[in-house]
């Protein structure tokens, strides 16, 4: 065994599962929202007790990603930058010294998926939701395995599982929903009005850029981050949508088999354009 294969077996992310990630999109070098991408990773490091100070400054991370750009030839990338909880000895905890791995990888990106969603509702969450942990993410690839399992029966059709909706169904939280597998999560109600959910969520680059983009337009009432949105509301809602780096804006059809409205004349459809527009003008403005 080479001594570069030890330090990554002994590594906690291998080990445990400790280490945390964030994904971006890239038009040739141009990052969207990379100082974004590069505060959440710095946030999660320090949630997850990751030592952030070892890091590679923000410049020096943007030449790593550009240079794996550059490798695979991509003119259109999907960017996953993971930091691992670094090497111990014990492989329950890092030595001191010990520097945590920082990995990049680059994939193309096919553009966003305009194809509306089925979803159903499942128990749980992750714990702490706000940090962009590795180990985490294992529970929900277990639970999305578990939802595919299960196909959905609508107008005598079966129809596939696309992603999970969480719900809290503690005592405290009865009924509070949380986010999706992939996203977090956004309500139509039939005022016009465009809810999600404040609390027990991943506070998504692309869940704010959207609500800084409705705020800003006129296509909904009015705008909220709810303290709680229950299933008891559902009834009140015309669309739902979820938001996510590598799916933009997104509408979902179906939530088990209670349907809601899709289309080209729905207020999701209006804001998805104009996020559409809004990365656009970005890699433009941004552009070297």
């Amino acid at each position: 065994m080479d001594e570069c294969e030890e330090k990554v077996i002994r590594d906690l992310l291998w080990t445990r599962g400790l280490g945390v990630y964030t994904t971006c999109i890239a038009r040739n070098k141009v990052l969207f929202h990379w100082e974004e991408h590069h505060r959440r990773l710095i946030e999660s490091c320090k949630g997850a007790r990751i030592d952030h100070n070892k890091l590679p400054p923000s410049n020096e991370l943007q030449l790593m990603i550009w240079g794996a750009i550059d490798q695979k030839g991509c003119q259109e990338s999907i960017v996953w930058i993971s930091v691992s909880g670094g090497e111990s000895l014990d492989r329950k905890t890092p030595y001191y010294g010990s520097i945590p791995r920082v990995s990049v990888i680059v994939e193309p990106f096919d553009g966003f998926n305009a194809h509306p969603l089925a979803v159903v509702f499942c128990d749980g969450g992750r714990r702490r939701p706000t940090i962009k942990m590795i180990g985490p993410y294992a529970n929900v690839l277990v639970d999305m395995g578990e939802a595919k399992e299960f196909q959905l029966e609508i107008d005598g059709a079966e129809r596939a599982v696309d992603d999970i909706l969480y719900v809290d169904n503690t005592t405290k939280n009865a009924g509070m929903i949380k986010e999706t597998a992939f996203g977090n999560f956004f309500a139509v109600t039939n005022a016009g009005e465009l809810w999600t959910p404040a609390q027990e969520v991943l506070m998504g680059v692309t869940r704010a850029i959207a609500l800084k983009i409705a705020k800003e337009s006129d296509i909904f009432t009015k705008v909220e981050e709810m303290p709680k949105i229950s299933e008891n509301h559902f009834s009140g809602f015309d669309e739902v949508f979820r938001t996510a780096t590598t799916s933009g804006v997104v509408p979902i059809e179906y939530i088990g088999k209670r349907k809601f409205s899709v289309g080209e004349s729905t207020l999701t459809e209006k804001l998805r354009k104009v996020f559409l527009k809004y990365v656009d003008n970005y890699f433009v403005d941004h552009r070297a």
